[in-house]
């Protein structure tokens, strides 16, 4: 009996223990964390976020994803839309004269005249383009084309504008004493702002001299 008392004693001891330390633990997760939101919010607080950069990004390229739904949109239209109108007008003018004559002499006389006009309208389908439309293959491969520099882009700025951000915290929280290794960070710094510059037409600096963040 009282080595299972001490046997319960001991499992009590060691699960207090246990969720003490997993309370500490969660404890100084928590206050690590804060500790990065308010480095970042200290550090970036006048700059563009990831997700407005991207978007600067892509609309520079012209590579919208609303841009290609509107390319098939068009070509839908276009398959129902009339592939030739014609118009056409015939006007048939007649003069017509009749007189009464009597040992020669015109006693009355009567003109009538006729203006007839005849309208056309000719419009005409091709409706074959309902049921396939060939431009549809040519925008498909377009959009192909069209996700890929997406990608592209996305993968680019992505990695330019968080790297861009770790040597701002680096030079920030860790200043190198050489003041030849400060310089190298100090430019490596302006490189990438130049790099997101030049993927985004100049609105990253646009929007960090605007405080337009987003």
């Amino acid at each position: 009996m009282l080595r299972s008392t001490k046997f319960i004693l001991c499992l009590l001891v060691f699960f207090t223990s246990l969720s003490t330390a997993l309370a500490q633990e969660d404890s100084a997760e928590d206050s690590r964390e804060a500790q990065y939101r308010a480095l970042m919010s200290d550090q970036f607080a006048g700059e563009p976020g990831i997700r407005a950069v991207q978007e600067d990004a892509i609309r520079y390229v012209s590579a919208e994803p609303s841009r290609v739904q509107s390319w098939f949109t068009r070509a839908r239209w276009a398959a129902v839309a009339p592939r030739r109108m014609q118009f056409r007008l015939d006007r048939d003018f007649r003069e017509n004269r009749n007189a009464t004559s009597k040992e020669s002499i015109v006693v009355s006389g009567r003109t009538d005249i006729d203006d007839d006009a005849l309208w056309q309208f000719l419009v005409e389908w091709d409706l074959s383009n309902l049921v396939f439309n060939p431009d549809s293959v040519r925008l498909s491969r377009q959009a192909i084309d069209m996700a890929e520099l997406r990608e592209d882009v996305l993968n680019a700025v992505t990695k330019i504008f968080f790297e861009r951000r770790a040597v701002k915290v680096e030079l920030s929280l860790n200043s190198p004493d050489d003041f030849s290794q400060f310089v190298r960070k100090r430019m490596r710094l302006d490189e990438l702002t130049a790099d997101l510059d030049a993927l985004t037409g100049g609105q990253f600096s646009e929007r960090i001299r605007s405080g337009n963040r987003n």
